[in-house]
């Protein structure tokens, strides 16, 4: 028959796909109008209202479609909501906690340059602010100024003549004695050598002529009124009469803090040496500690071969079995008020100088040593055969200073 035999198929494809109902009708109704018998015009009808359905069926799904994405929407919506008020809601936050943020940074500004202030008005070593320390601690953990406080807090421990306060901040810094920060604690020492010079100088100075020509007050001449030898009652006694007994006072009780903080710093530089540089322990780094002065610690046993010892001061000291042989000592270390003949071994020209400048008692009979120190005659001269190596003519007995026999 025509009509089964007549329709035109082909492949849609793309935007054809969504025309092909409207075509095959098309194609349809033309074959329709070319009918020839009965049986192909019912034909045609059924495909025709076959096409339609199709086309109802095709606009259904259109609708369906555009409902589910308008149902999706919704929900999406519904989900969205929230999340745009939770957004809002975070950026509010992040705004006021970055306006907070700004708000302690320049609390922390002002405080910083508060501290500075502080620390340029201070009264050096005649005691200075003593809620310096706490406020520099405080700035440890900050992330703008931790770096620069503990620089600062190494000159301000120097400096600082209230031994709580020092003690507070050197183990905030540092925790305990180690190697690692022992130049550290070594930059401190030294600084505390100038501070108590520099209390020592202006004391002598302020002390009256009279007082200071007297022989009858321990260490008057190189102190003034300030010497920790002088007892407190003595010592408020002679002031009463001096014209600047105020600052006199106010120097003296600064110079017993700086001696207290000496202690603290010494017996830290001590534990360090104790613990890594006796005789027979491994080699470890070299060590500086010229211009330091230390004044009282067992170094007994001590290995100072790698040690730079310029101009060191070491003060009624333990010595006994150290190694005094420092691998540098230009200017000369200095060794007082101790039994330095009972060291091991002895550099030979740090052995000459000590027989001509602090043999036994060479500052008299009342010159200080340590208990189990004192000085004996015959003990003294086996000592000095013992570390004179080679033997040397100032080494010989009958050049050798004791005490009065000198």
């Amino acid at each position: 028959m025509r009509l089964s035999t007549g329709y035109v198929m082909f492949k849609a494809t793309g935007s054809d796909r969504e025309d092909l109902p409207t075509r095959l009708e098309a194609s349809a109704l033309e074959k329709l109008a070319d009918v020839k018998t009965l049986d192909d015009l019912k034909a045609a009808t059924e495909i025709s209202a076959s096409i339609a359905d199709a086309k109802k069926t095709t606009s259904e799904a259109k609708n369906f479609a555009r409902q589910l994405r308008l149902e999706g929407l919704k929900s999406f919506s519904t989900i969205l909501v929230p999340i745009v008020s939770l957004l809002t809601l975070l950026a509010t936050v992040l705004i006021q906690s970055h306006q907070l943020d700004e708000a302690r940074q320049e609390n922390e500004d002002k405080q910083w340059r508060d501290l500075l202030t502080a620390l340029k008005e201070s009264v050096k070593d005649a005691g200075p602010d003593v809620t310096i320390a706490p406020r520099i601690k405080s700035f440890f953990g900050s992330a703008r100024y931790a770096g620069q406080a503990k620089d600062i807090s190494k000159r301000v421990l120097g400096q600082l003549t209230y031994e709580p306060g020092f003690r507070d901040l050197l183990e905030t810094i540092f925790g305990s004695p180690n190697l690692v920060e022992i130049s550290d604690t070594v930059d401190i020492a030294r600084t505390l050598r100038l501070t108590q010079n520099g209390i020592e100088a202006r004391c002598l100075n302020a002390t009256s002529p009279d007082i200071v020509a007297r022989d009858d007050i321990p260490t008057v001449k190189f102190f003034g009124l300030c010497g920790n030898a002088i007892s407190d009652a003595d010592f408020a006694k002679f002031v009463a009469s001096e014209k600047n007994s105020d600052q006199i006072i106010q120097m003296r009780r600064s110079y017993l803090e700086v001696l207290k903080e000496q202690a603290v710093v010494r017996d830290r530089i001590v534990s360090v040496f104790r613990s890594n540089y006796l005789e027979g322990m491994p080699t470890k780094e070299r060590i500086d500690v010229s211009r330091v002065q230390l004044q009282g610690g067992d170094l007994s046993g001590v290995d100072f071969s790698r040690f730079n010892m310029s101009e060191t001061i070491l003060n009624a000291v333990k010595l006994d079995g150290a190694i005094l042989t420092p691998e540098k000592a230009d200017p000369m270390v200095q060794i007082w008020s101790a039994a330095w003949w009972k060291a091991k071994k002895i550099n030979q020209d740090l052995l000459k100088f000590s027989i001509t400048y602090t043999y036994p008692y060479y500052g008299g009979p009342t010159t200080f040593y340590l208990p189990g120190d004192a000085p004996d005659k015959k003990f003294y001269v086996e000592r000095i055969k013992a570390l004179c190596s080679p033997m040397q003519d100032f080494c010989a007995e009958a050049n050798l200073k004791f005490g009065q026999d000198k």
